[in-house]
């Protein structure tokens, strides 16, 4: 259910990335690519780190909270 209600926002790929800087240099190449990732159905969620417990369930949850 998840999946479809993000596809209804338009998502089509989500980038796993381990932290806020990792998701900023990500967002910054595209931006230097002329990519537009959030008009291409892209979303880049960092996990909170590598050695974080959990990081997939964290991910879930910023999914379902709208986290950019």
């Amino acid at each position: 259910m998840l999946a479809r209600r993000l596809a209804g926002d338009g998502l089509t790929t989500v980038v796993l990335v381990e932290g806020v800087s990792d998701r900023g240099a990500v967002e910054a190449l595209a931006v230097r690519r002329g990519r537009d990732l959030p008009g291409e159905g892209v979303r880049v969620l960092p996990i909170g780190g590598a050695m974080s417990p959990g990081p997939a369930g964290r991910a879930r949850q910023r999914l379902r909270g709208g986290d950019r």
